[in-house]
């Protein structure tokens, strides 16, 4: 009776956790979807169409790229079997049935796949947003399709698939770094390899004057955001066991929304100093609840609720600054995947060294503390030795995805499969392969009525620049006119209407 009771419990629990994982697998599929409704609002119209065709055909292929190899390479080993740089089992899923979760331990292997298969494409969704309105589709398929077979599995082996980070005890657990971190890095190469897009930045680096594009709906923008936001619930909590780790699923909720809660009310109060109290960005402050989502990933389990909080404060500082960076560095990205997912997934790996608790790491990682000893947050008194491992990993994913996307993206662009021609690139990517006739309108016409008012634009924006640049410049030259350096008030400069009489003016 015992054994089977024991038998009843054990079958229970794996219904509830194939529950579970399906759960927080759909969900994750969801923030895919938000990603690609955020991407269809910021681009301009004529774009809208083939960002949610990418969104779709790029999951297919990341999906069997994964089954194909990418799980084997992640997650294929067990115990002292695991080799600390790549695993060699399971290939195509062979022999996964039945087999044992890397997570929860328990017999729900296929539901393990899907738990993963979601969480891959998550890679391309952020990568894939970087390159929009200027990418052909050859160049998502190879990305995507390289990317989920060897880039992102080998990473996982290193961090969660008993690899050589985790071993050292690297605590990464939602993806701050595997995911978010490791996206936004091939994103940022690939942004730069592909080049921005046209007409978008006039002048050198660091005196870059930006061509704000209008995008095609706002409102697909928040409603994409408060999609994603949903989907990050299950995203972040796809590591936990519902039966077993109850507490630590409900910390996990909890940080993820409080988190991205204070990244936007900072981030309003910042457009607001910004502007002088007149101008609130509407997509600052959704790029911002994004980079606070990011930013919480990896520690989500770890940290106390109010913890959470001065994460997120800290980034939407980080968004802003890396947001303007980019754009001094010419380096064009139409959704802010690189401010919102490298450096938002670089500061909450770098959080984990920091606040993590040792008391939430043993509930989210039971055991861990046995083998890694002193291994939490120096804030509470940790070695320190968590928070170096952690700027290893860092450092060690950055090395890694710069160098491979670098050549997958070089390989593209070297075989003419990076980017669009200008035609398509002016007309509008949704037309790619529909240049000759549509709808009975010669679009060769079209396209020169389009390419002529582009450059109309273009010279515009540029006269406008120069013409603002001439009038600071005459500004400059009138204050000095007007002022001298009075020594009787510790060398400040002031106005002097006596000996200036164009001071009253």
């Amino acid at each position: 009776k015992k054994k089977k009771k024991k038998m009843i419990s054990a079958q229970i629990e794996n219904a509830f956790m194939v529950m579970w994982m399906f759960f927080t697998g759909t969900s994750t599929v969801l923030k895919l979807f938000g990603f690609g409704v955020i991407e269809a609002g910021l681009v301009r119209r004529k774009n809208a169409k083939s960002v949610m065709i990418k969104t779709l055909f790029g999951l297919a292929s990341s999906g069997l790229a994964f089954w194909l190899f990418g799980y084997a390479f992640a997650f294929g080993c067990s115990g002292s079997d695991c080799d600390g740089f790549i695993g060699s089992n399971y290939f195509a899923l062979s022999g996964l049935e039945g087999s044992t979760s890397p997570f929860k331990r328990s017999s729900v292997g296929y539901a393990a796949f899907f738990e993963r298969f979601a969480v891959t494409n998550i890679c391309f969704g952020i990568v894939s947003g970087a390159l929009t309105e200027r990418t052909k589709p050859q160049c998502y398929v190879i990305v995507s399709f390289f990317l989920s077979a060897f880039i992102f599995p080998v990473v996982v082996h290193w961090v969660w698939g008993g690899g050589w980070l985790e071993d050292r005890g690297v605590l990464d657990f939602a993806g701050g770094g595997v995911v978010h971190l490791l996206s936004g890095c091939a994103a940022m190469v690939g942004a730069f390899v592909i080049g921005p897009r046209k007409g978008r930045f006039i002048g050198n680096i660091f005196s870059v004057q930006t061509n704000p594009f209008e995008v095609q709906s706002p409102a697909f923008n928040t409603l994409g955001m408060m999609v994603l936001w949903t989907g990050w619930y299950g995203f972040n909590a796809v590591h936990t066991n519902i039966v077993t780790q109850i507490e630590t699923v409900q910390l996990v909720a909890v940080n993820t929304s409080l988190a991205p809660s204070m990244s936007v009310l900072t981030s309003i109060v910042l457009d607001l100093l910004a502007s002088n109290g007149k101008n609130i960005s509407a997509e600052r402050v959704m790029s911002a609840a994004r980079i606070g989502l990011t930013s919480i990933t990896a520690s989500c389990a770890f940290v106390e609720p109010y913890i959470s909080i001065v994460i997120g404060f800290i980034a939407a500082f980080i968004y802003f600054g890396t947001s303007r960076l980019l754009k001094q560095l010419k380096i064009d990205d139409p959704v802010d995947a690189v401010p919102c997912h490298l450096f938002g997934g670089l500061w909450g790996m770098i959080a984990v060294g920091l606040f993590a608790k040792d008391n939430h790491i043993q509930l989210a990682s039971p055991g861990y503390l046995l083998s890694h000893e002193g291994y939490y947050g120096v804030v509470y008194g940790g070695n320190g030795l968590l928070l170096g491992w952690q700027i290893v990993a860092v450092l060690t994913i950055l090395a890694w995805t710069t160098v491979l996307s670098g050549f997958m993206f070089l390989i593209c662009k070297k075989l003419n499969l990076g980017r669009v021609d200008e035609e398509t690139e002016v007309y509008g990517l949704h037309a790619e392969g529909e240049h000759d006739v549509v709808k009975g309108v010669n679009t060769h016409t079209k396209f020169e009525e389009q390419r002529e008012i582009m450059l109309r634009q273009q010279q515009e924006f540029k006269r406008v620049a120069e013409k603002q640049k001439r009038a600071e410049e005459e500004q400059k030259k009138i204050i000095q006119q007007l002022t001298y350096n009075n020594p009787a008030n510790g060398g400040q400069v002031v106005f002097t209407p006596t000996q200036s009489p164009k001071a009253e003016q």
